[in-house]
């Protein structure tokens, strides 16, 4: 009995002992298992705390360590259930994102755009967004370089157009900038088109084609065309110059011959006149012999010459008398006729000037020169050594001498 005492005893020692291994054991488990529910926390903080950043949203402040302490074991799905629909959300706004890339890559038309499954694997999102990335700037380089020569065609027809603003929300209305030069321009085209068919057919070019193919040799045909007719209408205008000016000289040939037969009818007129003046019808048709009429230029158109002083310049030596290129002289035919011819008086011709010609007082008083024959007056320079004293007045009478006259009928 006292063996089986002892037995139970050592047993007893053994189960205790054992008992407090265990329980050693098992605290140090205990240990290890907080320490790991508390890293779990920790690290679902944090994870939580990344997800939030740049969110918009506040998880992590439920989820902090000391909530998720395994003393809160009891709320332990709650919290759990928070962080779960976090990362279902960011989930779902990753894969709009890449479902949203992967649409603006299609609709750009991108050449190597990415799919969303692309987009959404980890291991691919970087290189496919940097596909998107490199798709889209081709696309806003190529947008940027269209508006810039929209802007420079604009231009050359002649509007403003700006590239900026072909960029921005009213492009619109600088498109309908170009849209109605473009029209204006077709509409000016047309009209030009069918202005040079009009051309073509009145100049002789005939039926032309105006088409893109045929534009250049067709207004090529016109511009001959239109060339030969100017050719031919410059040869007819001086046609018509050269018959003008032979019709002007026949005119003008026409009107000397005309002024010429008037003045032959005036002088077989004169002639009559002369020739009936000598026929005396109350002395029973007496004849007086027939006297011949002056010419111009004659002595006795000379002789018949007599003026008189119109104004006396003493102070430079000259005087202006009566007589010109046109002065007539009257020539008495009969009893009642008369002729009148031109003495045709002449420059450097000397003359004599008198006072009170025809009175018995008359006497000499100088010579003078002409130095200019007007119409109906002449400018004579005073022949100093002529005066011997005397002085010209106005009213003096001038004639030729003799002297004079042979010299100048010579």
């Amino acid at each position: 009995m006292k063996i089986v005492n002892i037995l139970l005893s050592v047993l007893v020692l053994i189960l205790a002992a054992v008992s407090a291994i265990s329980s050693f054991v098992l605290y140090d488990k205990r240990n290890i298992l907080v320490d790991g529910w508390n890293e779990m926390a920790k690290t679902i903080n944090e994870t939580s705390t990344i997800l939030d950043r740049e969110s918009g949203t506040d998880v992590a402040k439920a989820l902090s360590p000391k909530t998720l302490a395994h003393e809160n074991y009891s709320e332990l799905d709650v919290n759990l259930t928070k962080f779960a629909s976090q990362a279902q959300k960011i989930q779902t706004q990753r894969n709009e994102l890449g479902a949203t890339i992967a649409k603006m890559s299609d609709i750009l038309s991108i050449s190597n755009a990415p799919s969303q499954s692309d987009l959404n694997k980890l291991s691919n999102y970087k290189s496919s967004s940097n596909d998107a990335i490199e798709g889209i700037t081709k696309v806003k380089d190529r947008n940027n370089s269209t508006a810039n020569e929209i802007s420079r065609v604009a231009d050359k027809l002649g509007v403003t157009v700006s590239a900026r603003a072909l960029k921005s929300a009213s492009y619109k209305s600088e498109l309908n900038k170009i849209s109605s030069r473009v029209d204006f321009v077709k509409r000016r085209i047309n009209t030009f088109n069918s202005s040079v068919k009009k051309i073509a057919s009145s100049s002789g070019a005939g039926s032309i084609n105006l088409s893109d193919s045929s534009y250049t040799s067709s207004l090529t045909k016109t511009v001959s065309s239109v060339k030969k007719l100017k050719l031919d209408y410059d040869s007819t205008s001086r046609k018509l110059r050269q018959a003008k000016g032979q019709l002007a000289d026949f005119s003008k040939d026409a009107r000397v011959k005309d002024q010429t037969i008037a003045e032959r009818d005036k002088i077989i007129a004169d002639q009559k006149r002369t020739i009936a003046a000598f026929r005396d019808p109350e002395g029973g048709g007496k004849v007086e012999p027939l006297i011949p009429p002056w010419k111009d230029g004659s002595q006795e158109a000379l002789s018949a010459v007599k003026g008189q002083v119109i104004d006396v310049n003493n102070k430079y030596g000259f005087v202006v008398v009566s007589l010109g290129s046109s002065t007539l002289i009257e020539q008495k035919i009969g009893r009642k006729g008369f002729h009148r011819v031109n003495p045709q008086i002449q420059k450097d011709s000397d003359m004599v000037v008198a006072r009170n010609l025809d009175s018995n007082n008359g006497k000499f008083i100088g010579k003078i020169k002409l130095v200019k024959i007007n119409e109906n007056c002449s400018i004579a320079n005073v022949i100093p050594d002529s005066l011997n004293g005397r002085r010209i007045s106005i009213g003096d009478s001038v004639y030729f001498s003799n002297e004079t006259i042979a010299k100048l009928s010579k």
